[in-house]
This record gives structure tokens, sequence and C-alpha cells, in this order.
């Protein structure tokens, strides 16, 4: 795959008869990146804290190490990379640099714009995005 900046994905599963071992797997971690955890099924601790079923951790940069512990059955998908340098916005599928590029992806995807391509097999139609969740951004202002 290519990429453009370094990166890193992990799917982590323990099986159902794995037991819920003290005192948990020690993760090293880039100082530089930033990572989001999301628990796919089951729940996990992370240092002490706690997350259930399609629960999102956030680890920002600077550490060195996290800790997790995974209870039986459970997945979890860790991902991480090094910070954009600007905020990001991020509203339902869409991610950009601000409450306009997410305004303008909505139009665009509710026009079918290529820059979303197609799904082979598809009859075309696409899902309907939620109403902005901001004053004066709904799909027909512009």
């Amino acid at each position: 795959a290519r990429v453009h900046t370094p990166l890193i994905g992990l799917d982590i599963h323990a099986p159902p008869d794995t037991p819920f071992l003290e005192p948990g797997t020690t993760l090293p971690l880039r100082p530089g990146f930033e990572y989001g955890l999301l628990v796919l099924e089951g729940h996990c601790r992370i240092d002490d804290t706690a997350f259930a079923t399609d629960e999102f951790a956030y680890l920002a940069p600077g550490a060195t190490r996290a800790v997790l512990w995974l209870a039986p059955g459970s997945r979890v998908l860790l991902l991480g990379g090094e910070p954009f340098g600007e905020p990001v916005t991020m509203w339902w599928n869409f991610v950009g640099h601000g409450k306009d590029a997410i305004a303008h992806a909505q139009r665009d995807w509710e026009a079918g714009d290529a820059r979303f391509g197609a799904v082979p097999g598809s009859d075309g139609r696409r899902l309907v995005a939620p109403p902005l969740p901001w004053a004066g951004y709904g799909p027909a202002e512009g």
C-alpha cells in the first residue's frame, strides 16, 4: 500500500478462552504519533480507563507506552500516525480542514460527485448524509 506519512495499524484480538491477564500488555508507542483505539468487540482497559464496544480511546502525542488489558473474546483496532499540522474536522463519513470543507464534501456526496467513486455492482444509490450538526451549512446552502 502507498503511504504518505509514517503510520501503524493493528487488529488485536483476545480469543474467548484467553484469561484476562494482569498486568496487561505494554504497547510501545512513538511519542511523535497520536493514536486511536476502537473497541470492535468486548471491552478493554488502557492504563486505568475502561472502554466498551464501539467506544474510542484517543492517545495524544507524547506517550512512550500504554498498558492494554483485553477481556476474553475482545477485539480492538489501534491506528496511529503523525498528527496533522492543522486541526481536522470529522463528521459522519467526511474529514476535512474545517466546517466549510465538510459542507462542501456533503454537497458533492449528495450530488454524486465522482471524487467519491462508485461501488461495483451497486445500483448507484448513496446513503443519505444526516443534516450537518452546526447552523448555516445545510445541504442546499452554499
